[in-house]
């Protein structure tokens, strides 16, 4: 049986000196139902963001990877990214959105590149004085240990995170 093991170093959410807050926000970390949280705020229009970054022995090997994380947005829509850096540029090798007050798990499996050398999970709120974008349960993790531990890769209407009926009743569903 294969550890599982979480490569992102501050599962906890925590303001570490990992943290990088963007010049047009605002940056907490409130404990909400029980639940540790990055809250970026934005306080001047433009690309407002926080985030962590993952440098030197932190990023992970080259490989298949899953990502999972809790993501809220206020205001606005937000949006959840990661980025790679290699080759001298960023790549963004994850994204996902959130509608204004919905809170949505990000799962999503991605590539580290050969040469990489920085990782950087980031939450974007709506592009307006107030927003509010959110993210908790961090988890960046081999996609072979991942898939092993969920059943092999299942999708997520078969693990439950999706509603088959609802998706049934609305015609999505064949």
């Amino acid at each position: 049986r294969m550890q599982r093991i979480n490569w992102f170093p501050y599962p906890d959410i925590n303001d570490s000196k990992a943290f990088w807050p963007g010049s047009l926000a605002q940056t907490d970390f409130p404990t909400i139902n029980g639940r540790k949280w990055l809250r970026c705020t934005v306080t001047a229009t433009g690309e407002a963001y926080s985030q962590y970054s993952m440098d030197g022995d932190m990023v992970p090997p080259a490989g298949g990877y899953h990502a999972h994380a809790r993501v809220y947005a206020q205001s606005g829509s937000g949006i959840f990214r990661i980025y790679t850096y290699a080759d001298g540029k960023y790549t963004v090798v994850v994204e996902a959105a959130v509608d204004d007050g919905k809170t949505i798990d990000v799962d999503r499996a991605f590539t580290i590149p050969a040469g990489c050398t920085q990782v950087l999970v980031r939450i974007m709120p709506a592009n307006k004085v107030g927003a509010k974008a959110l993210m908790s349960d961090l988890l960046v993790e081999s996609r072979t240990t991942y898939d092993s531990a969920v059943g092999g890769g299942a999708s997520g209407l078969l693990l439950g995170r999706h509603h088959a009926a609802r998706l049934t009743l609305l015609g999505v569903a064949a």
